[in-house]
């Protein structure tokens, strides 16, 4: 079967701009900050030395792979009881802060040892780190937690403009074209995937993340490893009383809802 792929500057550049766009703003963070370190140095009548400077607000930096890892964390919670949700979020916030000052002082003390003579001491770095930053990390990491839905935080490819209306998929001889609003959901069916459209299956060699990043991300979402659903083609939710969820779709199938993937589909519980 033919592949049809969409533009690379769509397919992946598009993602991208997110990352560059946090990858940015943590470094002007880090350059306001050491011009905050030089202005004081200049008021207080201090030194003030570059390379130190740049290596102590290098802290900021953490943000950018700790933070991706707290939402991965995130999208794999699935506890439905708000209680022992928000607990167990506010627990991860607390160890991701923890977790962000070791690991920076780690790196600074490793640092040191090569550029400076004498060398920092790590409970002094620690310490200092612990003191200054403890809230703002603390803050930050409990703001990844409340934004974790918000599209702007995340770099999925469900957050790729599209602009593709239909699917063409071949069959036999013929190339047909698929409105996207007629697809109920698409699965693996190895090697391929399986296009459900008004109870009929067509198979097309494309992969199932190619598919997420071609359809509408506010129609079509990611709710089981092997499958992506449109819900607009969603008739009802029935609970497997186990954190899982089916759907029952307008034209009589059923689609299983993964908890693994629950903060893509919670939102149709509401």
């Amino acid at each position: 079967m033919e592949s049809y792929k969409l533009p690379f500057s769509v397919a992946v550049l598009e993602p991208l701009k997110k990352v560059y766009f946090w990858f940015a703003l943590v470094l002007v963070v880090v350059g306001l900050s050491i011009v905050q370190d030089y202005i004081f140095s200049e008021v207080r009548n201090t030194g003030f030395y570059l390379s130190e400077s740049l290596l102590y607000n290098s802290i900021w930096m953490y943000f950018l792979p700790l933070g991706w890892l707290q939402l991965n964390l995130l999208q794999r919670t699935t506890i439905d009881n708000g209680y022992l949700r928000w607990s167990l979020y506010s627990l991860l916030a607390l160890a991701m802060t923890l977790v962000h000052l070791l690991l920076f002082t780690t790196v600074f003390v490793s640092m040191s040892a090569l550029v400076f003579s004498p060398s920092h001491h790590f409970s002094a770095i620690f310490n200092t780190a612990l003191t200054r930053q403890f809230f703002i990390l603390a803050t930050v990491y409990g703001l990844v937690v409340w934004l974790r839905k918000r599209p702007f935080l995340t770099t999925t490819s469900h957050s790729v403009a599209k602009e593709t209306t239909v699917i063409k998929v071949k069959v036999g001889t013929k190339i047909i074209s698929i409105p996207q609003e007629e697809i109920q959901y698409i699965t693996t069916d190895k090697p391929y995937s399986a296009i459900s459209v008004a109870g009929k299956k067509y198979l097309d060699s494309r992969s199932l993340k190619m598919f997420e990043t071609m359809l509408t991300s506010e129609d079509f979402m990611r709710v089981h490893r092997s499958t992506l659903l449109n819900v607009q083609a969603v008739k009802e939710l029935r609970s497997r009383k186990n954190g899982d969820y089916d759907v029952l779709l307008k034209h009589g199938e059923e689609v299983r809802l993964s908890r693994h993937y629950r903060i893509n589909w919670e939102r149709l519980l509401h």
